[in-house]
């Protein structure tokens, strides 16, 4: 298949739902990967055993199941980390640059000192929490961003007309993934109220 098409199809892809493909994508791989250990360990559990075959497929299938749920949590958890991390690690260097140019506009030597470095870990650490609450809104706009970047780069009459042409698919991409994560949102909700009453 040509690069180009790629291009065009993961751009379309990303621009469109990113942030579901993403949600679905790493909860498909977190219950594949905890699928497979759960197998494992169900095989070797009764092979210790010493159950028979009948007895085997059951716990087989049920260290699965438990490994497929517990797979998914595991990544959540993972995701939870990997966002916060780098959330923490943008907003030290935020605020680096911001205090880095004030000393540049004062005349001042920058010197990474215990009181400075207190600072930027606090800033880091706020980043950190505000990109874990906007969690969906930090999906949405990195997949609609690389989304855009591919589709821009893929078709030639995009990339006459950039920056505009990048920016109108950007805004398009941002208001498509926003309506589609509240809808998904509402359904959830509604879903879920249904299970209260």
């Amino acid at each position: 298949m040509n690069v180009q098409i790629l291009s065009l199809v993961f751009g379309v892809i990303l621009c469109g739902g990113g942030w579901l493909a993403l949600w679905l994508g790493t909860r498909l791989i977190g219950a594949v990967m905890g699928l497979g250990m759960g197998f494992v360990f169900g095989l070797a559990f009764s092979i210790a055993l010493g159950l028979d075959v009948g007895a085997r497929s059951l716990v087989e299938l049920g260290c699965s199941v438990m490994g497929a749920l517990g797979g998914v949590f595991f990544i959540r958890a993972l995701n939870a980390f990997i966002l916060a991390l780098i959330g923490f690690l943008f907003g030290i260097l935020l605020a680096r640059l911001a205090i880095q140019l004030y000393c540049a506009a004062y005349g001042i030597s920058y010197q990474l000192t215990p009181q400075v470095a207190l600072v930027l870990v606090i800033i880091g650490a706020g980043t950190a929490a505000g990109a874990l609450w906007l969690r969906r809104g930090v999906a949405i706009l990195i997949t609609a961003f690389v989304g855009t970047s591919f589709l821009t780069a893929s078709l030639p009459i995009l990339y006459q007309f950039l920056p505009w042409s990048f920016l109108a698919i950007l805004v398009g991409s941002l208001v498509i993934q926003n309506f589609l994560s509240q809808l998904f949102s509402r359904r959830k909700s509604v879903v879920s109220q249904k299970k209260v009453e």
